[in-house]
């Protein structure tokens, strides 16, 4: 059977108590991180995928489920 990665847990927070997310939450983005180099504060922030090409010489793909 294959891996179903939008099934993993948040392994950054305790196990126990912890909800399975709607895949509409946690599918389809992009995790876009910063570091302050004078603090080392980091922020992590995310964006929706971009469902089109950025010019015609490319052509669109929709997005399919994996299976392998």
């Amino acid at each position: 059977m294959p891996l179903k990665r939008h099934l993993r847990p948040d392994y950054s927070k305790p196990l126990e108590g912890q909800q399975k997310k709607p895949v509409e939450e946690h599918w389809r983005k992009h995790t876009l991180t910063w570091i302050d180099p004078e603090t080392g504060a980091v922020k992590i922030d995310y964006r929706p995928v971009i469902d089109q090409t950025l010019s015609e010489e490319c052509n669109t793909v929709p997005p399919a489920i994996r299976s392998y």
